[in-house]
């Protein structure tokens, strides 16, 4: 008996301290973060609250049970700065959802086989949802999901569980940077899918409050004309060269002369064709960038401290459309009809495994995703799994998955 009770107060005294090691860890982050620690009562870890950017953090410990057993996992919560004004919810697809949907319940199709095979996606604006589940979205969602045992995603937040308890403060900082970072990436989204879904509507409608239409009328471009019924009018006959008229008659049509004749003439062609090689030059000398290193672009990206909060619009003045050259292992091809990075064309994309980054934290890899134009699929269909050279335009890019967007020359 004695023995029993020694063991019980052994494992309640190495409870406390392990707990207490775990607390200090979960203090060390909530400094380095500038957030809030409160410490557990019991034994209990304590938790993590505060900002990230304008995102509110909770970081706590759940325990679920199942009959006589408890588990414990660290749950991850961050609400968007900027709630999305649609509703929205996005979790891991389940037994559950797929006797739904056999029962006729149905979730929103973003056109990504690998998308929609692990997650189950509703909303009330099925148009606006898909708008914002973006490439970059759903390539953040998918590498997320890689590191946690669930998550759900809603218009207002995302929440993410991970199994057991968390002890190591430098986890704990890295994970709640990445869902800062995709708290990001999806609220920019939502901005653009409400520039590119209700842009166009607006711009018609101001159009239509400048412009009026008119009406068609067989009689909208025949002159008004006063007749006098009872007078039949004298024709006027122009001739070649003028006559003189009387005071009273209409003057005549006036003909211009070969030197007025020459004088308003339209530049010639010759004058054109001067011109156009004149330009020649000038847009040669816009097409002729120099091209920049691909890893030294990854490493401004996805390492370089001054780029880790890079926003769109720094980036579209900073690196979108510079020429990049290097290599990369091709590791999957597809064709494609449509594509949010690379909207308003259709084409092949081809995934690359570009280079691996010393991090802060640890090693980074680096793959690109690289658009041709249809006529190349059956060329690089034979050069899947091997290095090729890489050369294009920077299109975009995604600091959650370290994966850059590519326009192939």
């Amino acid at each position: 008996m004695e023995f029993i009770i020694i063991v019980i107060v052994a494992i309640v005294i190495f409870s406390k301290i392990s707990a207490k090691a775990t607390g200090d860890k979960w203090r060390s982050a909530a400094n380095q973060l500038n957030l809030r620690y409160e410490p557990g009562g019991m034994g209990g870890v304590g938790s993590i609250h505060g900002s990230l950017n304008g995102n509110r953090v909770a970081v706590t410990v759940l325990t679920k049970r199942s009959g006589k057993t408890s588990r414990s996992y660290t749950r991850y919560s961050m609400n968007y700065r900027n709630s999305i004004p649609v509703e929205m919810k996005i979790v891991r697809q389940g037994i559950f959802h797929e006797l739904g949907k056999a029962f006729g319940m149905q979730d929103i199709l973003t056109g990504n086989p690998e998308f929609d095979y692990q997650f189950f996606v509703k909303g009330d604006d099925t148009q606006r949802v898909r708008a914002i589940l973006s490439t970059p979205v759903q390539d953040a969602i998918i590498d997320l999901l890689s590191s946690f045992d669930d998550m759900t995603i809603t218009d207002s937040h995302i929440e993410a569980v991970k199994s057991g308890t968390e002890s190591d403060s430098v986890v704990i900082i890295q994970t709640l940077r990445r869902l800062e970072e995709f708290c990001e990436i999806i609220m920019e989204e939502d901005e653009k899918s409400f520039d590119n879904l209700y842009a166009t509507d607006s711009e018609n409608e101001e159009k239509s409050e400048e412009e009026p239409e008119v009406e068609p009328s067989e009689t909208a471009y025949i002159p008004s004309i006063t007749v006098d019924p009872f007078v039949i009018p004298t024709p006027v006959v122009v001739t070649e060269e003028p006559t003189e008229f009387l005071e009273d008659d209409i003057p005549p049509i006036p003909v211009p002369t070969e030197h007025q004749r020459f004088e308003s003439e339209p530049t010639t062609i010759e004058d054109k064709a001067v011109s156009v090689e004149a330009a020649a030059p000038q847009a040669e000398e816009a097409v002729a960038l120099e091209a920049k290193d691909l890893q030294d672009i990854a490493r401004q990206l996805f390492v370089d401290p001054e780029n880790s909060m890079l926003t769109s619009s720094q980036f579209d003045e900073r690196f979108k459309g510079i020429p990049v050259t290097g290599a990369g292992k091709m590791e999957h091809l597809a064709r494609f009809s449509y594509d949010p990075v690379f909207s308003g064309t259709k084409g092949v994309k081809a995934s690359y495994d570009v280079c691996t980054l010393d991090g802060t934290y640890s090693k980074i890899r680096v793959t690109a995703e690289v658009m041709y134009p249809e006529d190349q699929y059956e060329r690089l269909s034979s050069l899947q799994m091997q290095t090729i050279p890489l050369n294009g335009m920077l299109v975009a890019y995604n600091s959650i998955t370290h994966r850059l967007y590519l326009s192939a020359k």
